[in-house]
């Protein structure tokens, strides 16, 4: 719903024209730093959520931070992953 709510101009964070929505999604990492982590990522699938000032989950790439992305089970649909990480705690927070 957040996403939603961003693209129609009421979530309250600024938007820049070109700039792709989306705060959460499922990809392939193909890029990190030089940490040991986040180089442990590159090729497996992970939830992520991108920061506040980098969104565009709805996009071929996206930037987030190693600590924010997830490994998933080869289980876990692509949905269900995208799903994972804001929409549990927003039902904690109800």
């Amino acid at each position: 719903p957040s996403d939603i709510a961003f693209v129609k101009g009421q979530y309250g964070q600024p938007r820049a024209k070109g700039q792709p929505a989306g705060f959460e999604g499922v990809g392939i990492v193909v890029a990190s730093g030089d940490e040991p982590y986040p180089k442990g990522l590159i090729g497996k699938r992970v939830a992520f959520a991108t920061g506040v000032t980098n969104w565009g989950s709805w996009a071929d790439y996206a930037v987030a931070e190693a600590d924010v992305c997830i490994p998933l089970l080869d289980t876990v649909s692509d949905e269900d992953g995208a799903a994972m990480i804001v929409n549990p705690l927003t039902a904690l927070a109800m």
